[in-house]
């Protein structure tokens, strides 16, 4: 299986691997983050005209994770229900092959597609979107 994106919680690494290529039931579609998130603070002093500007450091940035589960319906709703719960309840270390973000908390798990069927033999499929919250980047 040539992994596409992994991601390490509690000592268990979930691989998602290459879209109709290796077998299932975790596939890889897409994933992206948006631009670091800082923590800014404004005093207003007496008798002062606007503000003067705290910069309080990094404080993580938002990542967003798309795959695919795809397998026989209840073996799907199993990995995703499986994946989900560890990921909420553990930090997560996120690898595409070439960044890996550390202490990333799950903030929402959400289907973004209904059960789909792929080809004769009842195989089944959904995607989902993870909204992780990543405290580090390497």
């Amino acid at each position: 299986m040539s992994t596409q994106l992994s991601i390490l919680t509690n000592g268990t690494t979930r691989n998602y691997g290459q879209l109709n290529i290796d077998s299932g039931p975790r596939f890889y579609i897409d994933n992206y983050e948006a631009g670091p998130e800082y923590d800014i603070g404004r005093f207003h002093g007496p008798g002062w005209n606007g503000n003067a500007i705290i910069r309080r450091g990094y404080t993580g940035q938002k990542m967003v994770v798309i795959v695919r589960y795809q397998d026989t319906l209840p073996n799907a709703i199993a990995a995703w229900k499986s994946d989900r719960d560890a990921f909420a309840q553990y930090n997560s270390q996120i690898t595409d092959n070439v960044t890996t973000w550390k202490r990333c908390t799950l903030i929402s798990s959400d289907r973004t597609s209904e059960e789909l069927a792929y080809g004769a033999g009842g195989v089944k499929f959904f995607t989902v979107r993870y909204l992780f919250n990543a405290e580090e980047q390497y």
